[in-house]
This record gives structure tokens, C-alpha cells and sequence, in this order.
């Protein structure tokens, strides 16, 4: 089990050597050197962290606040002293969900890469682990390519989830279950919330980051990049189209939550008319006036029976007949 600390504050540090090997990161070293680059991931709940990022690590106090900072945007920004990109990544904890996403910031200079995130990420406990068990990436731009690739990866899949949810949900929009159909729609809109607001801006940060002219990265790292932010485009025309789906079973859904409200309505509708003619013949009958026929008949009121009974046959039939020739549909 790895347990060095470089200092406190600091999650974990490595020197690399040029092959990929990694020891732990001298107590007394912040930056690389001529044989080798090093790698510090940063905790930033630890108040240590900002004290030794303002007078130990020699960075501005403009990138010791962004690396702090909670609540950014993915973005990207280079000086003349090295690059700062921020992105996010899904959130591996079991106990939140994937899409409540992970800030990544990272500061990458030609012999140093500073990270700092907030909360666990598999893709940065991967690339800890590959040093641990002997080697990992070779260089400071093959580190940036590794995470960005594996952070484009988790999303990739968390993506591909919601697209045969969608999917499904679009076959099973026409005869499903309504109120199971809105939950589930419900769990996919609200999901690709958070993955829209950030996936867009993530591909504007990489696509800056491949244009720029930046000492540490090389052609080859460029190119790999280049395809990572291609991957994240790709995303973001799959969050659109299942957005774009979502509407289309949305309206499904309304549409049959509409026509059963209008079966309702007129099932409703005719029992209020066949009841009409009736409430009309037996409040004549029952006005409060002389000469209501059968008033002193035996048999009065099985007349009136049978008569509202004729009534309900005729109004039966006028029904089946509208029925037939679909006046009623």
C-alpha cells in the first residue's frame, strides 16, 4: 500500500524517470529536473494546500485560485510559465451519482504536473496505481493525454447508459406504462443536465489546448489529443440527440395522457346525456300539478319504468349507431 506523503497536504507526489518509472517525490523537491519530471496531486480541503501552493510552489496567485477555486467551468488558459486546464470527470463514489461530476484542475508545466481534485476519480487512482506497480506514462504531456483520455472514456460510457435507456424508452413510449415511462424519462432528462453543461465547455478547453503552441506537447501527444476532444464533439451530438429523443417521448406520452383524458371526457359526456332525456320525463311526472297521467293507476309506476327503460334502449342504440360510423372516435 502506497503511503508517502510529500507534504501535508499533498495526496501523493512522483519523480518519473523518462522510461515511466516512478519513486516517491523527495521531501524536498517542487519541481523536476534534468533527468526527471514529477507528478503532485494536491487535497484542497487540506488548508496546508493553499499555504504551500502561495509560497512553495512558485505558481501565480491567479493559478493558486483557480486550482483552489470550487464551482468552475472546464476551461482552459497558458502563459509563458505553463498551462492550466480544468475539466471534470465522473464522479466514482458509490454513494453519489455519476453524472454530479468531478472538477479536474491541472497545472502542466515541461518538468512538473500539478493536480487537484475534490473528490475521488478512477482515472487518476489508475494512473497512481500503474506508478505504484512499476511504470506509467513517460512524460508530462503523455500524463495530460492519459487522464484527459480516461476522464473522455468513464463519460463515453455513463453517455452510451443514457442512449439505450432512451432508446428504450422510445419503443416502449406507445403501450408502456405511463407513470413508469415519465419516472424514467424523467431520470434521463434530469441526468443529462449536468453532462451537457459541462461536456461542450470540456471540448472548448481540449480544442484550445490541441491549437496551442506549447513547449511540452509534441506532435504525437497533440494528435492523441486532437481525437480525445473529437470523442467529446461526438458526446455532445449524442447529449443533443437523446435531448432531442426525450422531446419526441415526451409529446408521445402527453399525446396518450391526452387521448385518455378525451376517452374519459366523452365516456362522461354521454352517460350526462343519456341521463337527460330521463331527468326530463320523470320531473314532468313529478310536477306538483293536477293531471299527471296514472296519478291514481295501479300500475302507473310500472309504466314509467318500462317508458325510461324504452328510453335507455333507443339512446343505446342511437349510441352503437355514432359508434359504427365513428362519430364518436
Amino acid at each position: 500500500m502506497y503511503r508517502h506523503v510529500h507534504f501535508e497536504g499533498c495526496a501523493f507526489g512522483f519523480k518519473i524517470n523518462p522510461d515511466g518509472t516512478a519513486v516517491p517525490l523527495p521531501d524536498t523537491q517542487v519541481d523536476g529536473d534534468n533527468d526527471h519530471w514529477v507528478w503532485i496531486s494536491l487535497d484542497p480541503v487540506n488548508p496546508a494546500t493553499r499555504i504551500w501552493l502561495e509560497n512553495k510552489s512558485g505558481l501565480p496567485i491567479e493559478v493558486v485560485n483557480a486550482l483552489i477555486r470550487l464551482g468552475t467551468q472546464p476551461r482552459y488558459l497558458s502563459s509563458s510559465q505553463g498551462t492550466f486546464l480544468n475539466l471534470r470527470g465522473i464522479n466514482t463514489d458509490p454513494k453519489s451519482h455519476p453524472t454530479d461530476m468531478v472538477s479536474l484542475r491541472m497545472w502542466v508545466e515541461d518538468d512538473r504536473v500539478i493536480t487537484v481534485q475534490h473528490r475521488p476519480l478512477a482515472t487518476v487512482n489508475a494512473l497512481r496505481e500503474s506508478y505504484q506497480n512499476g511504470q506509467g506514462p513517460k512524460s508530462a504531456a503523455e500524463l495530460i493525454v492519459a487522464l484527459t483520455s480516461g476522464l473522455i472514456e468513464r463519460l463515453r460510457n455513463v453517455v452510451h447508459e443514457f442512449e439505450k435507456e432512451i432508446v428504450a424508452l422510445e419503443d416502449e413510449s406507445t403501450h408502456g406504462e405511463l407513470i413508469t415511462l415519465r419516472r424514467r424519462l424523467n431520470r434521463v432528462r434530469h441526468g443529462i443536465v449536468p453532462l451537457r453543461r459541462y461536456v461542450a465547455p470540456q471540448r472548448d478547453a481540449l480544442e484550445g489546448l490541441v491549437n496551442a503552441n506549447l513547449p511540452w506537447l509534441d506532435d504525437w501527444w497533440r494528435s492523441h489529443l486532437r481525437e480525445t476532444a473529437s470523442e467529446i464533439n461526438r458526446n455532445v451530438d449524442a447529449l443533443a440527440a437523446i435531448r432531442e429523443t426525450a422531446n419526441i417521448v415526451q409529446d408521445t406520452l402527453n399525446a396518450r395522457i391526452a387521448e385518455r383524458t378525451n376517452k374519459v371526457l366523452v365516456l362522461l359526456s354521454v352517460g350526462a346525456a343519456a341521463f337527460l332525456p330521463l331527468n326530463l320525463f320523470v320531473g314532468l311526472l313529478g310536477a306538483n300539478v293536477d293531471g299527471i297521467p296514472g296519478a291514481k293507476s295501479p300500475y302507473a309506476f310500472l309504466w314509467v319504468v318500462l317508458i325510461l327503460v324504452a328510453i335507455l334502449g333507443v339512446e343505446f342504440a342511437i349510441y352503437r349507431w355514432m359508434r359504427q360510423k365513428k362519430m364518436l372516435d
